[in-house]
């Protein structure tokens, strides 16, 4: 895990995503999901974990796009095409304060989190959410019921994942 934070004023991380993957070993759809991981789930089960990267998967293979489309994607165009916050932190973006990406890939990854990436990505770890595109922690979200009424009416269903750590929601398409 690396020690350089090179943030642009807290907002995403400068450096070049395949560079950082490049160093790391990682190919960089491995190397985003285990940022990603190492943001949001950083602390969880691994079964928390791969769950989450198996929402990711599932995302990114309902929308025909890659992992790394989906986490280096943004709402404001200063932070797309580069690892960040999930909120948009840019105070002179009509979004700030709001949701700008998929999930948070701010935080350097450590190997565990690339690899738990790698094996949910070689199915050698199976996806144990049932096809579920997304996950939240309310306890984390100023307005969690609203974020549960918003995913409902995006067609969204609440699924349980078995062995996930309690506090952390998953949906899937109806």
């Amino acid at each position: 895990r690396s020690d350089r934070f090179g943030w642009s004023r807290g907002r995403f991380v400068p450096d070049d995503p395949q560079d950082l993957a490049d160093e790391a070993g990682y190919s960089l759809e491995a190397y985003a999901a285990g940022r990603m991981l190492a943001s949001e789930e950083g602390s969880s089960s691994t079964t928390t974990q791969a769950a989450a990267v198996w929402a990711l998967i599932n995302k990114g293979a309902r929308a025909g796009k890659g992992l790394a489309d989906i986490l280096l994607a943004a709402k404001n165009p200063m932070n797309k095409g580069h690892f960040g916050s999930q909120k948009d932190k840019d105070p002179g973006s009509p979004n700030f304060g709001g949701s700008d990406r998929y999930a948070s890939t701010a935080q350097d990854p450590y190997d565990r989190d690339c690899l738990i990436a790698q094996q949910c990505m070689s199915g050698e770890i199976p996806d144990l959410t049932g096809g579920a595109t997304n996950f939240d922690r309310p306890a984390g979200e100023k307005h969690p019921d609203q974020v549960a009424a918003d995913r409902q009416s995006s067609g969204l269903q609440e699924v349980t994942v078995a062995g996930a750590d309690p506090g952390l929601r998953f949906w899937r398409p109806t």
